[in-house]
Parts: structure tokens; C-alpha cells; sequence
């Protein structure tokens, strides 16, 4: 009915449609819809879904099922893959880390370094800068 709906442009319709979608969905079966190829078309769906698995993430069928929504995402089996990695990360950074930080500098000042002792050809007191 979604498909139908966004096809023919009736909001109302696909409005409906969505609601019923997302009144259908739980812990048991929302990573086979996540896998759906609706999901895969319409942006807004897998939005939603992806709000009902962050919902559910603690849910055994989430659990016992993530590795193999991971396996079917590694092996690029979901065109909607990238996005539900993406996904899970924003809601997950979302609800832990709720003001946004200033990045964290990658430069590392040089340091030396000694090496250990001398053990099967290591000269002793030989040391090294790493930057």
C-alpha cells in the first residue's frame, strides 16, 4: 500500500500506510523488515525502523539476529546496508554522548622511546623516535 500510495502521490494514503508499517513492528520480526527491499527504497522507512531496532536493541531477537543482519551487510547482500550501519551509530551517539564535542586532535608530538633489553640481536641502549 506504501509503494501504491507514493506512486500515485496520495499523502494521506501513504501516511496511513506508514502508521500501519510501524504499528506492525517489534523486537520479533523488525531485522527481517529492516532487510526488506521497501526499506531499502524509502528513506522514511528505514528511518522508522531503524528508531523501533534502537527501541528494541535489547530484545533477544534483535540480539540473537544481529549477527546475521551483520553477515548480510559485510557480504553487501542490503543496497540499504551503509545506512542501517549509520544508522544504528547516530542513535547510538545520540543517546550517549548528547552535546556535540570539539573533534580530538590526531597529531601526537614525537616521543622517544627505548627499547627493551637486549634480547636476540638487540643492541643495548638502542633507542627510537617514533612520530
Amino acid at each position: 500500500m506504501y509503494r501504491l500510495a507514493s506512486k500515485i502521490g496520495l499523502e494521506s494514503l501513504k501516511r496511513l500506510a506508514f502508521d500501519a508499517i510501524r504499528a506492525g513492528l517489534c523486537g520479533q520480526n523488525i531485522l527481517r523488515e529492516l532487510t526488506s527491499s521497501l526499506t531499502a527504497k524509502y528513506p522514511e522507512i528505514l528511518a522508522m525502523q531503524l528508531d523501533v531496532l534502537h527501541s528494541n536493541f535489547a530484545s533477544t531477537f534483535v540480539e540473537d539476529g544481529l549477527p546475521s543482519l551483520a553477515k548480510q551487510i559485510s557480504r553487501g547482500e542490503l543496497l540499504q546496508g551503509e545506512q542501517i550501519i549509520l544508522g544504528i551509530c547516530q542513535r547510538v551517539r545520540r543517546d550517549y554522548y548528547l552535546a556535540p564535542e570539539e573533534p580530538v586532535s590526531c597529531e601526537v608530538e614525537a616521543r622517544t622511546y627505548t627499547t627493551p633489553p637486549p634480547r636476540m640481536g638487540v643492541k643495548k641502549g638502542n633507542t627510537r623516535t617514533f612520530k
